[in-house]
């Protein structure tokens, strides 16, 4: 311990036990003891690490990753659904993966999440679909509708229009290069 801090409760027992006489030689001995030592009376200053990462912080602050889009909420091209690290979701239908294993919308739409069991059967797939009622994944032979949301309809036939040849107006050339009939 620190000497100066143990000089009062020292002086203070001893006083007590000792006669007054001997308490000024007790005094005069904390005194030689104090120059002859002068080393001895440290202060610890309280301070923080200087290297190392023992006393820095240890828990950054978090990524923001996980789930942006709900199941069956509408998105736009471009909208991102799901953050991750690494693989834990693939993409589906309408959905593209980012370089940093993002998901977002390619076509504009409903957010479901499935699995597939026909290609991968542990794999979990976002999709998403033009109709908030329609269901992934679709059957292997079904028509898909994937390019500029374009939906299969019937074509009109434009009404035909008879058209009418004249044959009056052909007319030859002669030998000497001169037209004929004009």
């Amino acid at each position: 311990m620190l000497l100066p801090r143990l000089q009062p409760p020292l002086r203070a027992a001893l006083t007590s036990i000792a006669r007054s006489g001997q308490s000024s030689c007790l005094n005069d001995a904390f005194a030689q003891l104090a120059i002859r030592s002068p080393a001895l009376t440290f202060v610890r200053h309280a301070s923080h690490a200087q290297q190392g990462a023992v006393n820095k912080a240890k828990d950054g602050p978090g990524k923001r990753l996980g789930a942006k889009k709900s199941g069956e909420q509408y998105v736009i091209p471009g909208n991102i659904i799901f953050r991750q690290r690494g693989t834990h979701w693939f993409p589906g239908e309408n959905c593209a993966m980012g370089r940093d294993h993002t998901i977002y919308a390619t076509e504009s739409g409903y957010v479901k999440y499935y699995k597939d069991p026909e290609t991968h059967p542990k794999r979990q797939y976002i999709g998403v679909v033009f109709e908030r009622a329609q269901v992934l994944p679709l059957p292997r032979n079904s028509m898909r509708r994937r390019k500029l949301n374009m939906v299969a309809t019937q074509m009109e036939t434009p009404p035909k229009v008879e058209v009418e040849l004249r044959t009056d107006l052909v007319g030859g050339v002669e030998a000497d290069g001169k037209k004929k009939g004009v």
